[in-house]
């Protein structure tokens, strides 16, 4: 198997902010993850279904390590959360 690291550490980064949203596959919520010039930089969003009010929020980082790079996906995730993303979400589940 060919694995690109990159390309790993961006999945991890993304899959960290996705589990710590502990949102469904229908969410609307969006994360990427991009190294470039040996930096990554994490943007995520989410919003309301009808598209009324989006929080988007990035973060960087030259941590290129794997548990730095889950550290920072889980703590964009909690401060999305705070600035209102668990209240749209919370929303979604009744």
């Amino acid at each position: 198997m060919i694995e690109d690291k990159n390309t790993a550490l961006e999945v991890w980064t993304e899959h960290a902010f996705l589990k710590e949203m502990e949102a469904g596959c229908h969410a609307p919520l969006a994360a990427e993850a991009l190294i470039k010039a040996e930096s990554l930089t994490l943007t995520a969003a989410v919003g309301k279904i009808d598209g009324s009010r989006i929080i988007k929020r990035k973060v960087s980082t030259k941590k290129l390590n794997l548990n730095s790079l889950k550290k920072l996906g889980k703590g964009l995730a909690q401060k999305i959360k705070a600035a209102g993303a668990a209240e749209i979400l919370a929303r979604l589940k009744k």
